[in-house]
């Protein structure tokens, strides 16, 4: 009994796993249950990007969802929606209002509450489902070389108080 208890709650985790790891459409989607808080009353709610943003990578580096470089003359750019299905084909329903979150420095890797102004981002549009997002540099910031040194909030939340955050990690070039 003990053994079919664990082969199938085995079996529920590695199916869980590969299916928010899955996603279709070109579109890079966030998994609610690991990199991106979800809060409100419905979960599943994802961050979604749609693929091909300027100056955006993959990294594999908790707590990000996703990794950007970006120079005083080269931002990030991407194009991000809501969605619980994980493809911007099917977006979550009602109006979804963007922060306008900071960039914040990094401490031994993880997000600090210490604002970094030189960093800014905007968002159109907002309201809006999907939106662009832009991350640039305010003024002239020191090559981190490679390294993540910054990171950007995301936090979106519609009318009924459902909402999804999560932080790209930054270096600049």
């Amino acid at each position: 009994m003990r053994f079919t208890l664990l082969l199938a709650s085995s079996v529920l985790a590695a199916s869980l796993a590969l299916g928010a790891c899955s996603s279709g459409g070109g579109s890079q989607a966030i998994p609610s249950g690991s990199s991106v808080s979800t809060m409100g009353h419905h979960a599943g709610m994802q961050l979604v990007a749609m693929g091909g943003g300027h100056g955006a990578y993959t990294c594999a580096y908790p707590p990000f969802i996703q990794c950007a470089e970006i120079s005083f003359d080269t931002p990030y750019y991407e194009e991000w929606c809501i969605s619980s299905t994980g493809s911007c084909s099917t977006l979550s329903p009602g109006t979804w209002t963007w922060s306008n979150g900071d960039a914040v420095k990094l401490k031994k890797g993880q997000p600090t509450s210490k604002s970094y102004k030189k960093i800014v981002g905007s968002y159109y549009p907002n309201p809006g489902n999907p939106t662009d997002l832009t991350i640039a540099e305010k003024k002239h910031v020191k090559s981190s070389k490679g390294k993540l040194k910054y990171a950007f909030e995301l936090e979106a939340c519609n009318s009924s108080s459902d909402c999804a955050s999560g932080y790209i990690g930054l270096s600049t070039e």
